[in-house]
């Protein structure tokens, strides 16, 4: 099998899974729908609001994570490794920047009383957001194996399937964020 067949059958692969991945934040987003409206009020009093201020701005952050990745795969297809590199690091920073102020913002929600066993509220919001966040250690951790192999020079021009798989599911998980931040958030 040809180097580009091999591109392509990874690429069909790669989006089979996103599609089922979208299915599985489908059916999150279904479920909080009908537990939120068989609630009444939302969120049920004595519960915190959720900080969609300091998380919009996380949003953004991560939303430029969707460029930069974008920035790593023009790169190579300019050959230039150091910026092939730079982009790619500051992916990595805004996605460990994301994660870490989503686990700060957690922090912040359990010591003011929004834990999973006291209501549903608080077991829908960490069920959804916490998958989101499995997501993005995922993503990272593909995109650490991205960088390293990187480091080594083995993306070039016309070989860089690694990295457009790599974009695509960060892109994924990038997008996906703004629907959840805006159901949950709102």
């Amino acid at each position: 099998m040809s180097e580009r067949s091999r591109a392509v059958a990874g690429q069909i692969g790669l989006l089979l899974f996103l599609a089922t991945e979208l299915m599985f934040f489908a059916g999150l987003l279904s479920a909080y729908w009908v537990l939120r409206n068989k609630m009444g009020l939302w969120p049920p009093p004595g519960q915190p609001r959720l900080p969609a201020g300091i998380t919009g701005l996380n949003t953004t952050l991560f939303l430029l994570s969707g460029l930069t990745i974008y920035g790593a795969e023009r790169a190579v297809k300019r050959g230039c490794h150091l910026c092939l590199m730079g982009w790619l690091g500051l992916t990595l920073l805004l996605g460990l920047f994301f994660l870490g102020l989503q686990g700060y913002e957690w922090l912040r929600l359990i010591s003011f009383g929004l834990t999973t066993t006291h209501n549903i509220y608080g077991g829908l919001f960490y069920i959804v957001i916490g998958s989101h966040a499995l997501h993005v250690v995922a993503a990272l951790a593909v995109l650490l194996v991205v960088a390293l192999q990187a480091v080594r020079g083995r993306y070039t021009v016309g070989h860089s399937g690694g990295l457009t798989l790599c974009r695509m599911y960060w892109t994924f998980v990038v997008l996906i964020w703004p629907l959840l931040y805006g159901v949950l958030y709102f």
